[in-house]
């Protein structure tokens, strides 16, 4: 009785922990006025996307197969936004004159290119992105390093480490 208490709470901590991530980003853009660069934007959506696998797994506490379903693309999700935010890291620390260029606005790339070739573009250049921003003498970038590193962990602790899960 008590572990059920205890795992329900859990789950209510870790999507509360996951919404104030987005909310934080949010609050980022619009009060602090930061621009977010396309990676960040790319790590939000992923953010918001995992925050909503994690509010189902609310509404799915029998269903051993769609949770572990969902802890998986979960735990990808959150591998993909570790190597997008260590590339950003990486983009932050170059010397000047080795940042690659800048892209082209989102809306733009979007009317002119093709997903491919937009996500090529993301994954090559974007020296736009190599501007560091501090929050509490820390980047933004490896506090979401940080955020991802929990999703992961979380993730990894409930599809191997729990024991409803390993029965």
């Amino acid at each position: 009785m008590i572990n059920k208490i205890l795992k329900q709470n859990l789950n209510i901590f870790f999507l509360t922990f996951c919404f104030i991530g987005v909310c934080g980003s949010y609050f980022m853009e619009y009060f602090l006025e930061y621009e977010p660069c396309i990676i960040c934007l790319i790590e939000r959506y992923i953010l918001i996307f995992i925050t909503s696998l994690t509010f189902s797994l609310l509404f799915f506490k029998h269903k051993k197969m769609i949770i572990k379903t969902i802890l998986t693309i979960s735990s990808l999700l959150a591998i993909l936004a570790l190597y997008l935010n260590i590339r950003l890291i990486w983009l932050q620390n170059l010397p000047k004159d080795n940042i690659p260029p800048c892209l082209p606005p989102l809306e733009y790339m979007l009317d002119n290119f093709s997903i491919i070739k937009i996500l090529q573009n993301i994954f090559t250049m974007h020296g736009d992105c190599s501007n560091a921003e501090y929050i509490f003498g820390v980047s933004i970038a490896w506090w979401t390093v940080s955020l991802f590193v929990v999703i992961l962990s979380y993730n990894i602790y409930r599809l191997f480490f729990e024991k409803s899960h390993n029965k």
